[in-house]
């Protein structure tokens, strides 16, 4: 009985999740939504990471697994459209918290996604916290999948100057980061002299900077754990290599499809930054929604904002 009444409960969390994204609507004004995300994993948020979890395993058939490093977790799955190309590519990367308790399944639909609409898709794994991602090794990695685009150009129809990030959650942050590697110094973690060059970013409710993000609840302890805390009393200098914000303007446009929780602010602050340096940032609100809506693409509206920003820059 108890096992019956536990499976109807999670069956009814999945399908009010299901119908909650199915509800969205996207605005384009801070304040529009009538009631902002709160902080925080909702029980319907948990259901709609494992449905999303569950929609990725499903979706691995069409895909292909290639090792850029040696790491066991330095892979990324690579989707091709169909026909001859050469197709855009991009770089799908996950988030987590920037943390190895949450891996690139869940990012698959929106890999899927961009495929099915005639993008090539990289979706990376990469060195988190608890898999040898500490300090600077997260970094070195996403840069690594990245620049292994070339490497994967020279044996698939890929269009190395239609290539550009998209992430959600700490994977926004290393999409947006991606894009300002040319802004590095020689001995900061990533630095390459001559870094894939990315014609756009889409920001699935990402993390663009880490400072605003580490004076949340949430971040205080995860942020200065990535930048290197427990090793060097001078860990914040790290933000400057580190934050997307500090590397601004990026020289690429950049979307952001977001929702009105705690780090909305932080979100707006970066585009104006941006904006006020010639970067174009455009942007999306979807209501009502929590963190992991904005990954959906069983949302007629997630979908279409995702596939229409990365076509915009792609075309």
């Amino acid at each position: 009985m108890f096992q019956r009444t536990l499976l109807s409960a999670l069956l009814l969390a999945c399908a009010s999740a299901a119908s909650h994204a199915a509800d969205v609507t996207l605005v384009d004004k801070v304040g529009q939504c009538p009631n902002a995300s709160p902080a925080g994993m909702r029980p319907d948020e948990v259901a709609l990471f494992r449905q999303l979890q569950i929609r990725g395993a499903q979706s691995m058939q069409d895909a292909t697994r290639v090792y850029y490093g040696e790491g066991l977790d330095q892979y990324g799955d690579l989707r091709l459209p169909k026909g001859t190309g050469p197709f855009p590519l991009a770089i799908v990367v996950h988030g987590g918290s920037w943390k190895a308790s949450v891996n690139s399944d869940y990012t698959a639909p929106v890999a899927k996604l961009l495929t099915d609409a005639g993008i090539a898709t990289w979706n990376i794994e990469y060195s988190r916290l608890g898999s040898g991602g500490e300090w600077p090794g997260s970094f070195k990695s996403v840069a690594a999948a990245a620049d292994y685009v070339r490497v994967l150009a020279e044996r698939y129809p890929i269009d190395l100057k239609r290539v550009i990030s998209i992430g959600h959650s700490s994977g926004g942050h290393y999409a947006l980061w991606l894009a300002g590697r040319h802004k590095l110094n020689a001995s900061a973690p990533g630095y390459a002299p001559t870094p894939l060059k990315l014609v756009g970013v889409v920001s699935l409710d990402g993390t663009p900077d880490l400072r605003a993000f580490a004076a949340l609840p949430r971040g205080k302890t995860v942020i200065p754990e990535l930048l290197n805390s427990g090793a060097d009393p001078q860990w914040e200098k790290n933000y400057a290599v580190a934050s997307p914000v500090d590397l601004l303007p990026l020289g690429v446009p950049q979307y952001f499809l977001t929702q009105e929780s705690d780090r909305l602010a932080s979100i707006m602050s970066y585009m104006d930054k941006g904006k006020q340096g010639g970067d174009t940032m455009t942007y999306d609100i979807a209501c009502p929604s929590s963190h992991f809506v904005t990954a959906d693409t069983q949302s007629p509206a997630i979908a279409g904002a995702i596939v229409k920003a990365s076509k915009a820059f792609v075309k």
